[in-house]
Formats: C-alpha cells, structure tokens, sequence
C-alpha cells in the first residue's frame, strides 16, 4: 500500500471516499463498465496547473491536490437536539426537529398516532458521540458540547487517496478532464467505474461536473435495480468518445455540482 493511501469508510455519510463526498453530489449512483473517455489514455498525475490547495465555496472543506494523490480535510460541526423527535402537540399534530437540527433519537407512531418504536440515532459515551448508522453500527466517534437542549457535534476528517490502477485521469481538452475510480476504491464490492469531470477555470477557480438526472433516460443505461434492491443505481454500457462525453455536457447530462476556489 502506498504511504499516501488512506480510505476510510464512515465519511460523509460521512463519507466512503474522498470523491464520493466532494464531487459526488447526488444521492444516486453512475456505474460505467469501463472508463470513459474510451479513445484517451491514463494519466496517473494532476496537471501541474491545478496542484496546490483549494477550498469549497462554503471553506469547510480544504482539497490539496498533489503530483499522485489528493487530501481533502473537512471541518465542520452538526447540530443534534436532545429529547425524542418528532413529538405531538396537544392537538396531536406532529412536530419536527427545528430546520437544519438532527435528533437524538427518533419515534414513530403507528396510524392512530400511537408510538411504537423508538430509534436512537446518536450514542454519548464518556467525551465521544457516536452516529448510530441503519443497520445498528455505530460511525466514528466525535468531540462533542452541550449547550442546554443542543448537542454541537465537531467533526474533522481528513482522506488521502492515489492515482494509481484503479482511480485516474483522462483527458477531454485543455483545462477540462475526466476522473475515473473503481468502485473498490469507494467501499463497493464490484467492477465498475464511476466518474466526474473536473473543469480549470482560469487560475483560481475549479469547476466538479456531475452526472446529470437526465442521463438515466440514455440508451446507454441498461439497468436499475427494482425499488428496495439497490434502488438509485444506475449502470452504463457506454463507451463513449472525447467528443461524445463534450457533446453530452452541452446537451445537459452533466452539470457543474460544486465549485472549489484557490485558498490564498
């Protein structure tokens, strides 16, 4: 394993890779059976013109991008209110959480409003929180403060990865290329790719274009898993040129999903 190489698994979600959480906007998923573009070879290094740091429009993210490999180090804090959510009120309407607030535990109800199970979502153990994930796991633990019905939750992360065999780089033009990553890479067991393109714009500017909700309607999509059996993936035959994948973007199928500036 190379010393640079890191993949941690409870990142972003909170995460399963440094790409998944930065580039990978979407909740859905867009499997290639090989790298695009067909008619480009690898590149196993950052042009040199987008090495050095970057930082998300929100700065709470910082993206050092090397020679063969990139971090990204991802600060931030989370707000969890204390007590069981939603409740009832004294008409039996159900309220929620305040917006942006996560529960410490969740109830539901039954038809007749009548609760029937609770589920924790977060566990307090000595200095640490720890996210309870759907299956039961627990995620990594946190530093944590109370501030009387609030839990402020800090969380700072940071993913190394390198271009190698099995995550690189294509190019499209100048200042505009394709990054491809093996599933593995992400925590998946199977063979297939995912892919993004990263867009120079200007010295101080990069743009991260995403796989778009129209490309599911592409002839190229040959399978969906039924709902409830990996719903949200969508799997591509494609092979596609240089020119097919420009041709795509103009068309719509891919759009900008996050922008990174220059950090000074």
């Amino acid at each position: 394993m190379k010393r640079h190489q890191s993949i941690r698994k409870n990142f972003l979600v909170i995460f399963i890779s440094f790409w998944i959480s930065i580039f990978f906007y979407s909740c859905d998923s867009y499997n290639f059976a090989s790298p695009q573009p067909v008619d480009k070879e690898n590149i196993y290094e950052f042009p040199a013109d987008i090495r050095g740091n970057w930082v998300s429009e929100n700065e709470n993210e910082l993206i050092i991008i090397s020679r063969s490999y990139a971090s990204l180090r991802n600060t931030g804090k989370e707000k969890i209110v204390k007590g069981i959510w939603p409740v009832l009120n004294d008409s039996g309407a159900v309220i929620y959480p305040p917006v942006s607030y996560k529960s410490f535990n969740t109830i539901r109800f039954d038809s007749l409003q009548k609760p029937i199970d609770t589920i924790p979502n977060y566990l307090l153990d000595k200095n640490n929180i720890y996210e309870v994930n759907e299956d039961g796991k627990l995620g990594k633990g946190y530093q944590y403060k109370l501030d009387k019905d609030t839990i402020i939750l800090f969380k700072n992360e940071e993913v190394i990865f390198d271009l190698g065999r099995n995550a690189f780089i294509r190019k499209l033009k100048n200042d505009l290329y394709v990054i491809n990553i093996m599933n593995s890479i992400l925590g998946q067991e199977n063979p297939w790719w995912q892919i993004t393109i990263l867009e120079k714009k200007g010295n101080d500017h990069l743009n991260i274009w995403d796989c778009n909700g129209k490309l599911k309607k592409h002839p190229s999509m040959f399978y969906t898993p039924v709902k409830g059996r990996g719903s949200g993936n969508y799997y591509f035959n494609s092979k596609w040129s240089t020119n097919d994948i420009l041709h795509l973007m103009d068309e719509g199928y891919f759009e900008v999903s996050n922008t990174l500036k220059r950090a000074k």
